[in-house]
């Protein structure tokens, strides 16, 4: 869901390591045209960040609009 991306089971029980899962992932999104390095990228620092801090930033977003 993270992702945008559908990977169907065959391809995850096919790479049952998670570096394959990731792979896959990244295989089917770049075929979907996604950009699931730049998404994994954005959640990571979402992650890092506290509530405040999105807030702010989300705020700066819309008034830079």
């Amino acid at each position: 869901e993270s992702f945008q991306v559908d990977v169907s089971l065959r391809s995850l029980f096919g790479a049952p390591t998670v570096a394959g899962w990731g792979a896959s992932i990244v295989a089917t999104g770049t075929d979907a045209g996604v950009d699931v390095p730049g998404i994994a990228e954005v959640l990571i620092q979402l992650e890092q960040m506290s509530e405040e801090e999105v807030l702010q930033q989300l705020q700066s977003q819309v008034s830079d609009q």
